[in-house]
């Protein structure tokens, strides 16, 4: 019996610290909006779950992902997990950069929560990176979220993608 109730116990425990490294909210690169500049001049191309450059196209790729409500946590460390590819690393020739912004409700004024750029890491293949940890209360009743992600190469054999974000507890 007293094993059974340890055995019990231990599973909620390793059950409950398994909760906290999932994602509060996260999305594919392919259902974040572009912007009407990137929309314009056709420079992105979406695939399955990502988004990259148009072949034989240049210059940034601008996408707004809507963070989505998710349910109130006492959570106020937060890191943002990116996805992405950048044929570079820390060259200057291309970048992805993502931005957190939040705005008060019925107001114009965007505020700057965290970001991070892909030059900032040497790797250049497929890279999973996180932002430096940040403290924030989230309020979904009075502020608006979204990422924004920027893509930019200069030239065509440069490889710049953007495929998945989640916002994680910082443990």
């Amino acid at each position: 019996m007293i094993a059974r109730l340890l055995s019990s116990l231990l599973f909620t425990i390793c059950l409950a610290g398994g909760a906290q490294a999932q994602s509060f909210w996260g999305t594919t690169a392919n259902s974040c909006v572009p912007d009407d500049d990137t929309i314009k001049d056709e420079r992105h191309k979406v695939n399955l779950a990502s988004v990259q450059h148009a072949p034989d196209n240049l210059g940034a790729i601008t996408l707004n992902c809507p963070v989505t409500r998710f349910a109130p946590t006492l959570t106020t460390g937060w890191r943002l997990q990116l996805t992405y590819r950048d044929s570079t690393g820390t060259g200057e020739g291309a970048f992805v950069r993502w931005r957190l912004y939040r705005m008060q409700t019925g107001t114009f004024a965007p505020a700057l929560i965290v970001e991070a750029n892909s030059n900032t890491f040497a790797t250049t293949g497929n890279n999973f990176v996180a932002t430096p940890a940040f403290t924030h209360s989230f309020d979904f009743i009075s502020f608006n979220y979204w990422l924004r992600v920027d893509l930019d190469r200069s030239t065509t054999n440069q490889t710049v993608i953007f495929h998945s974000v989640a916002l994680v507890p910082d443990d």
